[in-house]
């Protein structure tokens, strides 16, 4: 036994390097094991939680989407020249109405395979919805043009338009770029240039009391006001930035800006609206609810490039955050001259 045991000791003793690799060996195996089963673990539940989007999730609404664009892309053949025609407008939007509201109901019967991301759904229907609102408001002026007000109207399209493209935005996460048609976009342009000379000729016919006229001066004064305000602020940024100087005071110039508004907006309260100027009046309401929402997006853009490291060093995302608010500034100018050009 003695014999024995010495000669194991002589065994282990001639092979300690190779013992000692082995061990090491065993050890770093093992907690590569472990560690990558836990980063597969982790990345799991990430999945899980949402914030990774798999192809899978997302690719059976594929379909869908690409019918909401179709359904869009018919606006094309509503397009007269510079005009649209109406008969063919109305029969379009008609259909394309009917195709919308089969549509939703097709996504709100879509079992989701997985609940990865069941929010999709709502957004969807969302963009759908916000598409039949545009849709059945043109219709309704095309089928009202004796009634119809431009100012209001083109007002009234550019909110419902700016509605449609946001909730078509929210569907980027989930890998879907949705937007509407250069076509469809022509076709809202032409049809506001219609309202509007619809709307002038029946002005043409009107009669204009005292009561009118008075309201028509305060409504001047109003907009006076309010063409001071309209400035693009985008040299002004270029500049400030060129010069390696604090936009802050950019920020404050918005602030004055916000400010003013509220003050013409109140001058603006008439307590009592002539018979034919209930259009002007939303018509205002319309313009100072978008300049408001372009001012806001300004404001944005603005903080985010305050917060970012540098303009170059984020110019992509910085750029695409003025883009956005630079956009809702010429929405504001086209709501604004349409409501000049009603009474002017």
């Amino acid at each position: 036994m003695w014999i024995f045991l010495e000669n194991i000791k002589k065994t282990l003793s001639d092979n300690k390097i190779f013992l000692i690799t082995l061990s090491i060996g065993v050890i770093v195996t093992s907690t590569m094991m472990i560690l990558l089963y836990k980063n597969n673990n982790a990345i799991q539940t990430l999945s899980n939680n949402g914030l990774i989007i798999t192809d899978t999730s997302s690719k059976e609404f594929e379909p869908y989407v690409t019918e909401l664009s179709s359904i869009n892309s018919t606006l094309k053949d509503c397009i007269s020249g510079v005009t649209v025609n109406t008969k063919s407008a109305s029969s379009i939007l008609s259909d394309d109405l009917s195709k919308l509201s089969a549509l939703k109901e097709k996504v709100a019967s879509t079992v989701v395979a997985n609940n990865e991301t069941p929010e999709i759904i709502p957004k969807l229907t969302s963009c759908i919805e916000n598409t039949e609102n545009l849709y059945k408001y043109c219709l309704e002026v095309l089928s009202y043009t004796s009634n119809l007000t431009a100012p209001e109207t083109t007002s009234q399209i550019l909110v419902l338009k700016e509605a449609c493209n946001s909730s078509y935005a929210e569907l980027s996460p989930y890998g879907f770029s949705l937007e509407l048609p250069e076509d469809s976009e022509t076709f809202f342009d032409n049809l506001i240039g219609y309202l509007n000379t619809i709307d002038k000729l029946n002005k043409q016919d009107s009669i204009k009391t005292n009561q009118y006229n008075a309201y028509i001066e305060k409504l001047t004064k109003c907009t006076n006001s309010f063409s001071d305000l309209l400035e693009d602020l985008e040299p002004a940024i270029k500049l400030i930035r060129k010069d390696n100087r604090s936009l802050d005071v950019i920020l404050d110039d918005i602030k004055k800006k916000e400010d003013t508004l509220t003050v013409i907006k109140n001058d603006f309260n008439y307590s009592s609206i002539p018979e034919g100027c209930i259009s002007y009046y939303n018509s205002v309401n319309n313009t100072f609810s978008l300049y408001s929402t372009y001012l806001n997006a300004l404001k944005v853009a603005v903080i985010y490039e305050k917060s970012s490291s540098s303009y170059e060093d984020n110019k992509k995302n910085i750029d695409k955050y003025y883009e956005n608010a630079f956009s809702k500034y010429e929405d504001v100018k086209t709501s604004f001259e349409s409501l000049l050009n009603s009474f002017w």
